[in-house]
């Protein structure tokens, strides 16, 4: 199945025996977060949950999982717009991250800013040893999935990572407990096997439970956070001088 929009699919989707793929579909952009992408993976997530599949995979096409916030017609868009495009990815966010199956991220290429966010929501979290990770948000003044970062690798690295605004390395992700595993994209299939395995073998009655008693339940506060930050007035300008701050360097 297809999510399309204006003639082209956002997303890609295959059921296989309880197991849901989806495959982020704009690799012009990199699978860059716009709203129409954003919509489409909570159609697709809202269906597996209806569906009671017991397993999510989530890749990305192209040369990367996913770049980010698109920054597409930026000159168009007013901070009204980016705030609402966020605050639809921190919806999406929190669906991955206590949703009622198994989530498991198959990352390459880069993830940066919301791409990062949406690798680190997902339960399981397997890249190549070549991804390059960022999270920027900081720089231009947006909490967006600051919680969850914390609650992956602990607050103090979250505190480095965050303020250093460094890139890292599958390897460095890895190490942090970003990523629970490196394997080259060969390897990928027989992952997504063993992980789909792994979720039909968990109790039907424990599956839809585990993920909410896993992770914390602040998405409430997340939300009032990521609005406080993201609608002071000069958003759009903060993201266009981080822009051209990244290109310059």
């Amino acid at each position: 199945m297809s999510v399309a929009g204006d003639g082209a699919a956002w997303i890609h989707t295959r059921h296989d025996d309880g197991a849901l793929s989806i495959t982020l579909n704009r690799p012009q952009v990199r699978n860059a977060l716009g709203l129409p992408l954003v919509e489409a993976l909570l159609i697709a997530l809202d269906e597996a949950a209806e569906r009671k599949v017991h397993s999510v995979i989530i890749e990305g096409a192209g040369p990367a999982f996913c770049a980010g916030l698109d920054l597409g017609e930026m000159d168009s868009k007013r901070d009204a717009d980016f705030v609402l495009q966020l605050l639809r990815i921190e919806i999406l966010l929190q669906a991955i991250w206590r949703a009622p199956f198994q989530t498991l991220a198959l990352a390459h290429g880069a993830a940066f800013g919301a791409g990062a966010d949406l690798l680190a929501a997902c339960r399981l979290r397997v890249a190549t040893a070549e991804l390059k990770v960022a999270f920027p948000g900081v720089r231009f003044g947006v909490f967006l999935g600051t919680r969850r970062l914390a609650a992956r690798i602990g607050a103090d690295a979250a505190d480095r990572v965050l303020g250093d605004g460094a890139t890292l390395s599958g390897a460095q992700a890895h190490a942090l407990g970003l990523i629970s595993e490196i394997a080259p994209r060969e390897d990928w299939p027989a992952i997504r096997e063993r992980f789909a395995r792994r979720g039909a073998a968990i109790d039907p009655y424990v599956a839809p439970r585990l993920g909410a008693l896993l992770a914390a339940d602040t998405g409430d506060a997340d939300i009032a956070e990521l609005v406080r930050s993201a609608s002071r007035p000069g958003l759009k300008d903060r993201i266009a001088a981080y822009v051209a701050s990244m290109r310059k360097s």
